[in-house]
């Protein structure tokens, strides 16, 4: 199965991620993904390319990250000074970056359809399932 692209979000404990956006015009990769402590999620650097152009550096980032299903979005998580994690989506034609200022401990994406994005704060230890309209967030 080809891992570049997908529709389901990436693991938070990843050390190394690349994947294409649905239209395949971008490329997200996830790099130097270290544990935050022994055991739990990664942080890293986080870098969007087109046409093999950095348009994107986001340190102390998550390894979780997802695009919207019609390439217009993108979803990643950071790492706060708390251990805890936000969310950010970036709205790809102007670049402009929404954060939702709700810590979460640990994010998984699972889906990113018709502008919601959906996801899993704590997927392991008292899971709590949550959803974004990010036509609230881009008004």
């Amino acid at each position: 199965m080809d891992e570049s692209f997908k529709l389901s979000g990436t693991s938070p404990w990843a050390d190394q991620v690349e994947l294409l956006s649905p239209d395949k015009k971008y490329k997200a990769i996830f790099s130097d993904g270290i544990e935050i402590a022994m055991g739990a999620p990664t942080m890293g650097t986080l870098m969007l390319y087109s046409e093999n152009k950095k348009v994107l550096s986001v340190d102390c980032t998550g390894a979780s990250f997802l695009w919207s299903d019609d390439s217009q979005f993108f979803a990643y998580t950071k790492w706060t000074k708390t251990n805890q994690q936000i969310i950010n989506i970036l709205k790809i034609d102007d670049m402009i970056a929404r954060t939702i200022e709700q810590e979460m401990s640990v994010v998984k994406f699972e889906s990113f359809k018709n502008k919601i994005l959906k996801g899993i704060d704590s997927p392991i230890y008292f899971p709590k399932h949550f959803s974004i309209d990010v036509n609230l967030l881009f008004k």
